[in-house]
């Protein structure tokens, strides 16, 4: 008789129950970790259906979550967008791989920014079943970028436009700009002098003088 003959049906029952609470014990801790993602969180199967949704998507997308399973891209956004999404989910999961995209919604007249991951679902014996959908609303973080960049395009063409030798150091005395001014005035190139000590523009007999005075300014 092997070990498993000789439980008693009450073992049997026993160990039945504490598979069955592990189970559940795992399948409430995803459950948890779903609800709680800071992000929008969709699964979808094979045809591209949610089969589950988090509160933040379900916010997005205005609809009850538990109204949401069963539903389609097409239910939800308009027919070129939703062909769009249906397309990016056939190409995930055939080519087995994680893709993330930036794209931009029109929510309430608004333009929002969203980079979305999408990854498909895999079983152990390598069967695809679904596919995992992260949104992160990135609308402040292009925003500042653009603001940046913009910025960036108006110093240039304020250092870059002006016949006046413009040099700028940081605290210690690096150079981070060295505009065509200053290559006409002190005879060299930017590519020589940015990155470099500010002194190299500075006579030695200077450069006590200099490191004084910056450190009165610096207080």
């Amino acid at each position: 008789m092997t070990p498993a003959e000789e439980r008693s049906p009450e073992d049997l029952k026993a160990r039945i129950a504490e598979l069955e609470a592990a189970i559940q014990e795992e399948r409430e801790r995803r459950q948890l970790l779903f609800r709680n993602l800071p992000h929008m969180v969709f699964l979808k199967d094979q045809d591209s259906r949610f089969i589950a949704v988090n509160a933040e998507f379900a916010s997005e997308v205005e609809w009850p979550p538990k109204e949401l399973v069963g539903l389609a891209d097409l239910d939800l956004y308009p027919a070129v967008l939703a062909q769009k999404y249906r397309a990016d989910d056939r190409r995930i999961m055939r080519a087995r791989s994680v893709e993330t995209i930036v794209e931009e919604h029109v929510v309430g007249g608004e333009t929002r920014t969203v980079e979305v991951t999408k990854a498909p679902l895999v079983k152990d014996d390598g069967e695809v079943v679904g596919l995992l959908g992260v949104f992160i609303d990135v609308t402040q973080r292009v925003r500042a970028e653009n603001s940046l960049r913009a910025s960036e395009r108006r110093h240039r063409l304020l250092t870059e436009g002006t016949r006046d030798a413009i040099v700028v150091m940081q605290q210690d005395g690096t150079v981070t700009l060295f505009n065509p001014g200053a290559e006409e005035t002190f005879g060299y190139s930017a590519a020589e002098i940015v990155g470099g000590p500010i002194t190299a523009l500075i006579p030695s007999e200077f450069h006590a003088a200099h490191e004084a005075g910056l450190e009165r300014y610096l207080e």
